[in-house]
């Protein structure tokens, strides 16, 4: 019984060493080029390659052909909207940048930008049109 419990304790000893060996810890792959990927597990030439593939694109990407990069689509939107001239398109802009911060979870931000939109339109619950009615739509969510 002795020996039992000695192996017992013995096994547990080698699978909790080994569990925390194997754990990764790598550092972020979205570091400089000059900054290596620190694991405890060795990489394959394969991964780290793919992980730079990933962060390049990541970096690179045009917010607007990827309608999941909310945060980098609103800040589009609001650069287009300080620069534009033009009422109607700031309005619409305004709109875009609004629904992509909502998008992107920045809800206060969103809601702040919704009610900027409505009281350009000079719209209210009272006049809600088919024109309008989207932003309360919005603005509910």
């Amino acid at each position: 019984m002795y020996t039992k419990h000695k192996i017992n304790i013995l096994l547990f000893l080698f699978f909790n060493l080994l569990l925390y060996v194997t754990q990764a810890q790598m550092k972020s792959c979205c570091e400089p080029n000059n900054v290596k990927i620190v694991s405890t597990i060795k990489q394959s030439k394969g991964t780290l390659l793919m992980a730079k593939v990933l962060d390049s694109i990541s970096k690179n990407a045009n917010p607007m052909d990827y309608y999941l990069m909310n945060a980098a689509r609103a800040e589009v939107h609001k650069k287009n909207f300080l620069a534009s001239k033009n009422n109607q398109e700031k309005l619409n802009l305004l709109f875009k940048y609004a629904t992509e911060l909502l998008n992107a979870g920045k809800t206060e931000d969103a809601i702040k930008n919704y009610n900027l939109v409505i009281g350009y339109m000079q719209a209210s619950l009272n006049n809600i049109t088919l024109a309008n009615k989207i932003i309360f739509e919005q603005l509910a969510i």
